[in-house]
Order: C-alpha cells, then structure tokens, then sequence
C-alpha cells in the first residue's frame, strides 16, 4: 500500500489538526500565507474520514491517528445519529513528554460535509499548510515535499510535520495534478501575476470530461467552482 506523504520543516501544534481556530498565522501580514482561518487542516481530516481514508499526522514525534465513534444527538423531533471524530495521540512531544492519550473532538464528520466533498479539498489545505509553513519561517520551498511512499515509510521525522494519506484513486489524480492546484511547484514567477496565460491548466472532472473554463488562483492556489456558487476556497 501507498501513501501520499506531505512534508514540512517545522513542527505544527498537534491543536492545528484538532482545535477549530486553532492557527498562528491569524494575524500574519505575510503576502505569501495562504490560510489564516484555523479550519482547513480539521475539514481536510474530517473529509477524508468521510472518504473511508484514515490520515496519520506526525507532529514531529507525536503521532495523531484520527477515527471516529458513534454519538448519538437528541433533538425536539428525534435522535440523530452521527460520527464523532476522535484522535490517538501518541508518542513523544517537543518539550520531551510521553504522551498516549484518546481524545474526543467537539466536531462530528457532518460538519462540512455540504461544501466538502471531493477529497483534493483536504489534500490542498495539506499542502497549503506545508507551504505556509515555509513562509512563516522565512526558508524556500524546497523546505516541503510531497511524494509517494510505502506503508513501512509512514513514521515520524523529528523537526518535521509530516501527513500521510492512504493513496486512492482520488489522492493519485490530484498528486499528478498538482502543477495545476499549486503554481509554486514549476510557475513561481507567477504567484504574484494577476492575469496568466490559459495554458493547459484544466483538471478532467469525476466523468474525465475537461472544460476550457478559466481558472482561478489565490495566493498560487487554484480555487474551485461547484455549480454556481464558488465552494468557500480557504478554510484554513
């Protein structure tokens, strides 16, 4: 089995996977930051549960494994049922503490889940995240990394955060794509440019069918359109 790795230098609070709002770039007068919201990284775990995809986040030591559980809602017109998510976390934290804890997070996978639904979604806040944490350091780029790997190779790198994401069809279609999602990986000339040229920027759609609609970027990021309305392009 593959997993699709997506790396950083830089360690990211395991409450920036966790905690709603939860973010250090909130008032960040950055022009290269991307997200600043504190969401995106918890919708992109929430969508790929929802994905049957389990995600394993490594925080440098610390490993955090996301599942949920059933809970059970009571409402004025009858109970509902739904799925908590939940975190393993384990192993070691920066300031050298074991940790091996369950924790219960105050989100269940419906949240999101009708603006959410194609799993690029939570792979490019990944990346996002990745990115911004090369900004926020001041170091280049190359500083983060996105590649395949085996099952044996998903483990911790101290000073680094790193995601794995099992590797589906879906994850497979947006890592060969992701010239067209990210122009930082080979058009850094240009993030800053207000108008581009077309060039050959389309992604085929779920039926593999390409349009030749234009395509909009922020901050290097594509954003995509559903229907008639833009999905909400930065929840982090």
């Amino acid at each position: 089995m593959q997993y699709l790795k997506i790396e950083n230098v830089g360690v990211c609070p395991p409450e920036g996977f966790t905690i709603f709002g939860a973010t250090s770039k909130e008032d960040s007068s950055n022009p290269q930051i991307i997200g600043t919201f504190g969401s995106g990284a918890k919708h992109g775990v929430s969508l790929a549960l929802r994905q049957g995809l389990l995600p394993v986040v490594y925080c440098g030591k610390l490993r955090l494994a996301f599942y949920t559980k059933p809970l059970k809602v009571k409402g004025v017109a009858g109970e509902k049922s739904h799925q908590q998510l939940c975190v393993k976390i384990s192993g070691s934290s920066e300031d050298g503490r074991s940790v091996n804890q369950d924790k219960e997070l105050d989100h269940t996978l419906s949240y999101g889940n009708k603006d959410w639904g194609e799993l690029a979604l939570a792979l490019r806040e990944f990346v996002s995240n990745a990115l911004d944490a090369c900004a926020e350091q001041g170091i280049s780029n190359s500083n983060m990394s996105v590649e395949l790997v085996d099952e044996n190779q998903v483990r911790a790198k101290a000073g680094t955060t790193r995601i794995f994401v099992p590797a589906n069809m879906d994850v497979m279609k947006f890592y060969n794509e992701i010239d067209k999602w990210f122009l930082h990986f080979k058009e850094k000339d240009n993030i800053d440019k207000k108008i581009l040229f077309k060039n050959d920027r389309n992604t085929p759609d779920k039926f593999g069918v390409v349009t030749n609609n234009a395509v909009i970027y922020r901050r290097g990021v594509r954003v995509i359109f559903c229907k008639s309305r833009p999905i909400n392009p930065w929840q982090n």
